[in-house]
């Protein structure tokens, strides 16, 4: 056995392990109970303590059948499932990472396992946020901060660095200092936050229709304004406009630490404020909570690694993955003209390649754009009217999804969007 196939094989084995631990997370988190007392998984029919002989990664559900071996109560798939997903991610990842390198160096193990803790905290959320309708502030706002730091120790570790490349040009940390200043002016707010809810309980049920907003749940632009403008918006303008005052004071863009963690820290901030403007917006047209402040936090927490870009990126797969589910439903529900719309809205994704070719960017975006416009006021109009009557989903799995397809699949996905935006 190669040193390459050997070392994703140690991954798979600790990728189960840590699959097993996640369970134990995504059980007891949610619940407002400790992830470390009592140290001992316990059945939740009976609360009997399983030894570790029936507690073993993938293996134990198979032996026993998906039953406890105490009171036979089932054991959900779920778990079974958390434990493979980890264990083929945490080998996907270290093929990924090492797979290029002929003799891996300390440096790209500790790169792999700041990817792994990234891994392991989307594999929770996803479950927490499907079952639960919450993205606990645990998995999300602490490791902001530490992900920031291990991007300024190890630049290779930040995925989308358009911002730190440009930080060498002349005027250009401007942009990357604007949004790690928001990120710096919301940690405060963060922090409180995450102190007010990190024991926070979800009403007892698997559905998460019980979290998620009511259609007649009112929603007030200026109650959210007054709310997060002296915590969240004053501190976070000041920090946005001191930071690169200071950046370039210190010629930030000379040291390759300190403009990695810059990105990275502009990767939370764009991150934290195109969530936080979606959800307003959407919110004031619906009349109703249109986005829980978790997903702004996952998304900064995304952004930590995969940069501004990455962020953008993530959001729009994200919510192209979170239409796919509900899309064919709704096009029962819609008149023909707006579903030929919609399904149009697929050709400038089909057709762009094309029309870049033979048009030029202005004329194939002149061509394409209004299409997905159009179909888009439509739906919305339609939406307006009472028309069609939408069901509330967590749209923090679908993130989470797309930061996973991401880490594994960046360099061609990015660069075949580069390619596409002319870049």
């Amino acid at each position: 056995m190669d040193d390459l196939a050997l070392i994703m094989t140690a991954a798979f084995l600790l990728g189960a392990a840590v699959g097993s631990f996640l369970n134990v997370v995504i059980y007891r988190l949610p619940r407002g109970m400790s992830v470390a007392s009592p140290r001992r998984s316990f059945c939740p029919s009976c609360s009997r303590p399983i030894p570790w002989q029936r507690n073993i990664p993938l293996l134990s559900w198979v032996v026993l059948n998906g039953r406890c071996a105490d009171c036979g109560a089932p054991i959900p798939l779920r778990y079974f499932l958390v434990e493979a997903a980890t264990a083929v991610l945490f080998a996907a990842l270290a093929f990924v990472r090492l797979g290029g390198a002929s003799q891996p160096a300390p440096a790209d193990f500790l790169l792999l396992g700041a990817e792994f803790l990234f891994a392991a905290l989307l594999v929770a959320i996803t479950v927490i946020d499907f079952r639960h309708a919450i993205i606990p502030d645990p998995l999300t706002v602490p490791w902001m901060p530490l992900l920031v730091l291990a991007a300024g120790v190890s630049p290779d570790l930040l995925r989308g660095r358009a911002l730190d490349a440009a930080l060498s040009g002349p005027g250009a940390v401007l942009p990357a200092a604007l949004l790690a200043g928001i990120a710096l002016g919301a940690a405060p707010a963060l922090v409180v936050d995450f102190l007010a809810r990190r024991r926070e309980r979800v009403p007892p049920g698997e559905e998460p229709a019980s979290a998620l907003p009511r259609a007649d749940d009112g929603f007030s632009a200026a109650r959210e304004l007054a709310e997060l403008a002296l915590p969240l918006f004053l501190p976070a303008a000041a920090a946005a406009l001191v930071l690169p005052v200071l950046c370039r004071t210190f010629d930030i863009a000379a040291h390759p630490a300190w403009s990695a963690a810059l990105a990275s820290a502009a990767g939370v901030g764009a991150g934290l404020t195109l969530v936080f403007l979606v959800r307003l917006a959407f919110s004031v047209l619906f009349g109703r909570e249109a986005m829980g402040l978790g997903d702004a936090k996952l998304l900064g927490l995304a952004g930590a690694i995969f940069g501004a870009e990455g962020a953008v990126l993530i959001f729009l797969l994200g919510s192209v993955l979170g239409a796919l589910p509900a899309f064919t439903g709704l096009l029962r529900r819609l008149p023909l003209a707006t579903c030929a719309l919609l399904l149009a809205s697929l050709l400038p994704v089909l057709c762009m390649d094309w029309a870049l070719e033979r048009l030029g960017p202005g004329a194939a975006l002149a061509l394409l754009l209004p299409i997905p416009l159009l179909a888009l006021l439509l739906f919305l109009r339609h939406i307006r009217r009472s028309r069609v009557r939408l069901a509330a989903m967590p749209f923090g799995p679908f993130l989470a999804l797309a930061c996973l397809v991401l880490l594994v699949w960046w360099q061609p996905i990015h660069a075949y969007v580069r390619g596409v935006l002319g870049g």
